[in-house]
């Protein structure tokens, strides 16, 4: 697939681009650093696109990652993060509930964090079992049937995950009048752009499959999290990622100009033999942000 790179547009093509968007939303991890590393070229890229009058929104997967850590890696990169302008499925989640009047106990599969956030917005929810089980099939039925009046069954990720909480989770779902929601979704967590783990999304989908039921989803991709974010970006934007089809895919969700940088979890062999006709094509690439950067400068 030929798609250009970003830095290297003639100057009348940068200026048509740029004046397509009014914002850029970025993807976090992969995009802006990994795990705790900022990556070459953010923080002059953001500062650049700033003065070129362009708001700037932040969306992630990553509901693990605490809030005062968020905002200690965007110190690094000399920006006060107002919380306002950070999407991910916690906060998308909570937000969901209150519109629905939602009342009732939830089983949560998800780290601490992301129970955290669901709890300090008022909601009552339960979890586990946190306890190794003995090798008995009759005891974990008794641990896998949950007594409790359960209304909502909600998946993250849970770096502890086990057969008996996806198994009461399924158990639960039989009941059709159970919400079942999930936050991330990604089978693959890239670490570097080389070394990836396994993700929360399979562990969906064994549930999926189990009950026949399909999760209401909020990550990206999902239409719920893009109308999340054109809430708070606005719908002309220029969104930047770091993966096909998580990424460009949810760009087509929101229908937000697509800026694909391959400094996280897609490499340009993955791009190159990208069909013509994909749905997951970007308008444009860069190896990292400092070729939007690149770009951006020619108009200063």
């Amino acid at each position: 697939m030929d798609v250009k790179n970003i830095a290297e547009i003639s100057l009348e093509e940068t200026k048509e681009f740029f004046n397509s968007f009014d914002s850029v939303v970025f993807d976090c991890d992969g995009v802006l650093w990994h795990i705790n590393h900022i990556l070459p070229g953010v923080k002059e890229c953001l500062s650049t696109l700033k003065k070129l009058g362009k708001g700037i929104k932040y969306v992630t997967n990553n509901s693990v990652r605490p809030m005062d850590n968020y905002k200690e890696m965007f110190n690094q990169l000399d920006i006060e993060l107002d919380e306002n302008d950070l999407m991910h499925p916690a906060r998308a989640i909570v937000e969901y509930l209150k519109e629905i009047n939602f009342t009732g106990l939830i089983y949560c599969i998800g780290s601490t964090v992301f129970k955290a956030v669901i709890t300090e917005a008022g909601f009552e929810l339960i979890d586990g079992p946190m306890e190794l089980m003995p090798e008995s099939f009759s005891h974990a039925v008794k641990v896998i049937r949950e007594p409790k009046p359960v209304k909502a069954v909600i998946v993250d990720v849970d770096f502890n995950n086990c057969h008996a909480k996806v198994a009461r989770a399924a158990f639960l779902l039989n009941d059709p009048n159970v919400l079942f929601i999930a936050g991330a979704s990604d089978c693959r967590l890239p670490l570097t752009k080389n070394v990836s783990i396994l993700g929360p999304g399979y562990f969906n989908k064994i549930i999926e499959e189990h009950t026949g039921r399909k999760a209401m989803a909020f990550s990206k991709p999902s239409k719920r999290l893009a109308e999340k974010v054109i809430s708070i970006a606005g719908e002309r934007c220029l969104f930047v990622g770091d993966m096909l089809e998580q990424d460009m895919g949810f760009a087509n969700d929101c229908k937000y100009k697509k800026l694909l940088v391959l400094s996280g979890g897609t490499c340009s062999d993955e791009l190159k033999e990208l069909p013509e006709n994909s749905e997951y094509k970007p308008d444009y690439f860069g190896e990292n942000l400092q070729d939007l950067l690149t770009a951006a400068q020619k108009l200063l």
